[in-house]
């Protein structure tokens, strides 16, 4: 964790802010960074400035022509924050609310049946003599993905200890958001697990790693997985078949549908479930959990059919005042 030395005449909100946020469990490094630059620029353009006022959050909020809209929202962000975190203190700030909106790519999440299709190809794939220890690998751990919901590097993190086949349960750290959790795994996968668990521990006896990359010291690297992924994809039948191919997180959508599918069509209340499922994926909220259901059109066809559609599932539109 670096540190940094804010000298302007914010700086004591500023060291408030970062160890209130680190108290609440944030590692808030990047943040740092983000508000030693903001320290900068109030030493060299407000250095008087006791508050956060229109004309300094007007400044800082304008967006560089060499910046993305993802770094700049981040920028206007950390103002916010710091902003609102004075004002909390009885300290009169603007607070900035200018974030630029910016349109979320429309995601491919494989069926069923494709990802069958896609299973066959990988448990057939014909190796070289160099992928062959890597394959076994991939054959557990897009099933992961797909089977319990894992983000992409929350499996390739896994340690040894971590997988507990006794229990049937895998711990997550320091996941999305700072936040640990535990996974059950799906009882009819415990004993394949245990058998690649078993591979592992005789192949790579110093490795702490259940997914070990070129380097057994390390853990599998994001785009060898992505890359293994696509290469596979390109030899299902599915392949071509929509304009944009879905990637390896995608199954962790799909994880989504199947789950909610399912239970709509056994007449389990989804309000009920949906908390639960929520906290499973590592989620804050249902609404991020159903953001998932609703990036797939075809996933509204239990629901429709059995006709237990709810404003959780499909929201009220307001339209907006004329």
């Amino acid at each position: 964790m670096k540190k940094y030395d804010y000298k302007s005449n914010l700086s004591k909100y500023i060291n408030g802010l970062l160890e209130m946020k680190r108290a609440d469990g944030y590692l808030y490094d990047s943040e740092a960074w983000h508000l030693k630059k903001l320290d900068e620029f109030l030493l060299q353009d407000f250095p008087n400035c006791n508050s956060i006022t229109k004309e300094t959050a007007d400044k800082w909020c304008t967006k560089r022509c060499t910046e993305g809209t993802s770094f700049f929202n981040r920028r206007i962000t950390i103002l916010r924050q710091l902003a609102i975190y004075m004002t909390a203190l009885g300290v009169e700030c603007y607070i900035p609310h200018s974030l630029i909106s910016y349109h979320r790519p429309v995601l491919t999440i494989p069926s069923r049946n494709e990802m069958l299709e896609f299973f066959s190809v990988l448990d057939n794939w014909e190796t070289n003599r160099q992928e062959k220890k890597y394959i076994n690998a991939y054959k557990i751990i897009f099933r992961l993905y797909y089977c319990c919901g894992l983000r992409l590097s929350e499996a390739i993190k896994l340690r040894i200890r971590d997988v507990d086949l006794k229990n049937g349960t895998m711990k997550i750290y320091g996941s999305k958001g700072h936040k640990d959790r535990i996974v059950y795994l799906p009882d009819d996968a415990i004993e394949t697990i245990q058998s690649y668990k078993d591979y592992v521990s005789r192949v790579y006896p110093k490795s702490e790693w259940m997914f070990p990359g070129v380097n057994p010291a390390n853990h599998m690297c994001t785009s060898a997985v992505s890359l293994r992924f696509r290469k596979c994809w390109s030899k299902t039948s599915c392949c071509g078949k929509n304009p944009k191919e879905p990637t390896v997180h995608c199954l962790r959508h799909a994880f989504v549908v199947e789950r909610i599918n399912e239970w709509a069509a056994q007449g389990i209340d989804l309000q009920q479930m949906l908390p639960y499922l929520s906290r499973y994926l590592g989620h804050k909220t249902s609404s991020e959990t159903l953001y998932y259901y609703h990036m797939m059109d075809s996933a509204f066809q239990t629901i429709n059919i059995k006709g237990i559609a709810t404003t959780a599932m499909i929201p009220e539109v307001i339209p907006d005042e004329q």
